[in-house]
């Protein structure tokens, strides 16, 4: 019996979501965005721009695909660089 076939019958399923990532990004402008990505760093959602001294858990935003283009472009320009806020939780 394959892995996956023992996996359904026990009633477990993996989904792309598990393996999300969200950060936390700032522009060169100074705005800030939280962009989802795979395990293979490939951006497949953003939010934004937030404010800075008002940031969540990366968690609590909704990921939108309109940003994506845009952020990949920034990042490769070296607009956009990771940054790791204190959260408010």
């Amino acid at each position: 019996m394959s892995l996956k076939t023992t996996a359904a019958r026990l009633g477990i399923s993996y989904t792309l979501a598990e393996c999300l990532m969200k950060t936390f990004w700032q522009h060169a402008s100074g705005d800030v965005y939280a962009v989802e990505s795979d395990s293979f760093g490939h951006v497949v959602g953003a939010t934004g721009p937030l404010e800075l001294d008002k940031l969540r858990d990366p968690s609590d935003y909704s990921y939108h695909c309109g940003l994506v283009a845009w952020i990949d472009k920034a990042i490769a320009r070296r607009q956009l660089h990771r940054i790791n806020p204190a959260v408010k939780r």
